[in-house]
């Protein structure tokens, strides 16, 4: 059986480089071993704050580990399709990949 953490991988910097290819190309199917995508942090700040308390959070101050991964995945790839601007805290997410038909 092979021990994986001492294996030798020869040019590195190739594997490297493709690995951050990958994750640039298909880092917003967020699975349990990747970081949840910016939309993820758009939706939690949105649900963490307090409206009626007028407490607000941005995206960028969401820590990673407390996103909730996802319960519907065909629905959080519809809205990521889409730009949004909640307009009670002012958050904004610009879908990289905008589809007119996601929400049909």
């Amino acid at each position: 059986m092979t021990n994986w953490r001492h294996i030798h991988v020869k040019n590195e910097e190739v594997y490297h480089s493709l690995c951050q290819k990958v994750e640039e190309d298909f880092g917003y199917f967020w699975f349990i071993f990747n970081k949840p995508h910016q939309y993820d942090r758009f939706a939690y700040a949105n649900r963490k704050s307090n409206f009626k308390k007028k407490i607000f959070y941005r995206p960028e101050d969401v820590m990673l580990r407390d996103i909730r991964y996802y319960d519907n995945p065909i629905y959080r790839l519809k809205q990521m399709h889409q730009s949004q601007h909640e307009l009670t805290t002012g958050n904004v997410y610009n879908s990289p990949f905008p589809r007119s038909d996601a929400l049909i």
